[in-house]
């Protein structure tokens, strides 16, 4: 399995990203905070005004939120 995911997406880290943000998307986290907790850029307008480090205890709180997402899909 490992080996047809590095051939099919050169990087394994890839598929790991995309699940994150299925199972943000899931969860209903805010597009801009799964973006941002992705280290992505926001694109327009937002990502200028935006300052991640002035949203940090929201991060933390949304972090929380999706590993609490993660262990309930563990645990079915």
């Amino acid at each position: 399995m490992v080996t047809v995911i590095w051939k099919e997406h050169e990087l394994p880290g890839h598929i790991l990203r995309c699940c994150l943000r299925t199972i943000a998307q899931r969860a209903g986290i805010d597009l801009n905070d799964a973006r941002m907790l992705l280290h992505h850029k926001v694109p327009g307008i937002d990502g200028i005004y935006l300052h991640e480090k002035a949203l940090f205890d929201r991060f933390v709180a949304t972090q929380e939120h999706m590993m609490a997402a993660i262990f309930a899909l563990l645990n079915g």
